[in-house]
């Protein structure tokens, strides 16, 4: 007996090839992947030499930014707008296609820091770098090595030089995505994972976490107090009580028996334990213990149950796809469309963000993140604009945190004249906002929306802003405006010009006094103030500065002062195609021509 074929079924193989191109911006990475290796229709269809379309869209979602605030959403009026980092890829790389920018952006590119040393924000010390060159160090005194003046590649992950460059879709380590805060940068990689550098985020600075007094629950910090405080105490004239280690018999608070150990007797290491966490919770760049990974608090079962001898389970370990951050602060979303934030002094895992009353992710994603000064913005699904600066402190045996968020009224259309184009975040839950009409830009503050009444000609495309500096682009020009602790200086308006004709600024970064602008031929323009010669100009040593080149001139005692948009000299052969930066530092992720 045979199988009757039901006349209105389609076989997967009888649809046409556009049908199954057009599926591809909903897939993801592996996806891709796994249907090329479903049989020989898919195979022949999204190969990897000839089709354009897969190895386009996959740049675009491995290496892209979508997920951020570092790129607009897409509208019918964006259409011809391209990502920055595809920007610089097409002017570099013309005669290449999809397949093998793709490759070079993944085998290819490094990361690169330059600026202020202190807390090793950069990713190095002045001694643990073997790519810092002496000549490119600022020294502050006769000893002290303050700043690096140059563009220095950062040591990171050794690829395997046997890797299959033809098939292997990315390398594991391979930089995506660069984020810098006020004390450090934050690194996204192509597997997901979030590394951070130098010995501090905040820089011991409150970000929008938990409110004053209170704080997160903490098992290892737990487990610490509870050891410490089951030894016997000695009073010990002139010095109170004090701690003894564990020399008398005592009750174990370990859930393994051990023998007691008697006076004089050597007794078992009681900090194995914590030495134990320690090797868990702090993974490092091999070679290189200035750059870290971070973690969520759900990847440790200690969080939930009282048994910390469940330390890590990497298969909790959540895959990140997009981060932003703030002066002291950071997120970052997942694959799985949650949030966490790492947002306090007193903790370095992040906390899990939930919203209050709000529709699920399932039926409303998250589509956009980014941070400002001192607090989170997201963009909903049908939700529209949600702003943060607080949230409530994780619990013992809860690992949710709720923000303390308020809507941004009328930033939820779905189409239309009036759906959110793009937005940037200055301070105190302070929005600028664009919507896909290109025509006005929205400011939110307290509570409050009004217009900008700016003389710009165009359609509004971008918008970007950090602590001192919003940038706007239209489809014929690009502006400047300045901030001044988070008031906006009208007066201020002016073009974002180069000397240098037929080169266009394309992305913006800032710190606390100067900006970084990288053009659409891969090359970084910096101009500001450099404090106390820390570097982050990147423009090489003072005295070349001011003395032989006569870039900028001496401000004060120790500031330098560069006022037009000046190039940044790269390593011979290299472009950049992503820039960043924060507090007094500077970072960019550079790729050999």
């Amino acid at each position: 007996m045979t199988e009757k074929t039901n006349p209105d079924t389609i076989n997967i193989e009888d649809l046409p090839s556009d049908i199954v191109q057009s599926t591809l911006p909903f897939l993801s990475p592996n996806d891709l992947k796994n249907l090329s290796l479903t049989n020989k229709y898919f195979h022949n269809l999204l190969s990897q030499d000839e089709s354009t379309t897969v190895w386009h869209e996959l740049f675009h979602k491995v290496f892209g930014t979508q997920h951020t605030n570092d790129e607009p959403f897409q509208s019918k009026n964006s259409e011809e707008y391209k990502s920055v980092s595809e920007t610089i890829c097409i002017n570099t790389y013309p005669d290449l296609n999809w397949h093998e920018r793709f490759r070079k952006r993944s085998h290819d590119s490094a990361f690169y820091t330059w600026g202020c040393l202190k807390h090793s924000r950069l990713g190095y010390t002045a001694n643990s770098n073997p790519n810092l060159l002496q000549s490119n160090i600022n020294n502050v005194g006769i000893s002290s090595k303050f700043g690096v003046n140059k563009p220095t590649k950062v040591p990171w992950f050794n690829n395997d030089p046997t890797a299959d460059r033809t098939t292997s879709i990315s390398p594991q380590n391979s930089v995506v995505q660069i984020s810098s805060g006020g004390f450090s940068f934050q690194i996204l990689t192509s597997s997901g994972k979030i590394y951070s550098t130098g010995s501090t985020f905040t820089g011991g600075h409150k970000g929008p976490g938990p409110l004053d007094l209170d704080h997160d629950y903490d098992p290892f910090r737990d487990f610490i107090s509870h050891m410490e405080s089951s030894f016997p105490r000695l009073r010990v004239p002139g010095r109170g009580l004090v701690n003894t280690t564990g020399s008398f018999n005592i009750q174990r608070i370990s859930p393994t028996t051990t023998s007691n150990a008697s006076i004089g007797e050597p007794h078992p290491n009681i900090y194995q334990k914590l030495e134990e966490i320690e090797k868990y919770s702090s993974q490092y760049i091999p070679n290189n213990d200035h750059i870290r990974r971070m973690f969520t608090s759900n990847c440790f079962a200690a969080f939930q149950v009282e048994d910390v001898a469940t330390f890590f389970d990497e298969k909790n370990a959540p895959k990140f796809i997009a981060i932003s951050s703030g002066r002291s602060h950071f997120i970052g979303l997942t694959d799985q469309n949650v949030l966490f934030s790492w947002d306090s002094p007193t903790s370095d895992f992040g906390a899990k963000i939930e919203f209050k009353d709000l529709p699920s992710r399932e039926t409303n994603p998250i589509l956009k993140i980014g941070c400002g000064w001192n607090f989170s913005c997201i963009y909903i699904y049908n939700i529209g604009l949600v702003v943060w600066s607080s949230r409530s402190s994780i619990q013992k045996g809860i690992t949710e945190s709720f923000a303390n968020y308020k809507i941004i009224p009328n930033t939820s259309e779905l189409s239309g004249d009036n759906k959110i184009l793009d937005f940037a975040c200055l301070q105190d839950n302070t929005v600028l906002y664009i919507t896909t009409s290109g025509k006005q830009i929205y400011l939110y503050k307290d509570g409050q929306t009004i217009t900008l009444d700016l003389d710009i000609k165009g359609r509004l495309l971008k918008i970007t802003s950090c602590f001192s500096l919003i940038t706007i682009f239209t489809d014929q020009h690009s502006y400047m405006l300045k901030v001044s602790n988070g008031t906006i200086d009208y007066t201020s308006l002016s073009s974002l010009d180069l000397d240098i004709q037929g080169e266009t600024i394309i992305s913006l970064a800032a710190g606390d006094y100067h900006t970084i602008g990288l053009s659409q031929r891969g090359n970084i323009y910096t101009w500001g103030t450099e404090s106390q010669q820390c570097g982050c100009l990147g423009l090489g040593a003072p005295e070349y500065i001011v003395t032989q080149a006569m870039l900028g001139e001496t401000e004060g005692r120790r500031n330098i002062k560069v006022l037009k948009p000046t190039k940044v000299e790269l390593e011979e052969g290299y472009k950049c195609i992503g820039i960043t930066g924060g507090g007094w530092h500077s970072g960019a992720i550079l790729i050999k021509k």
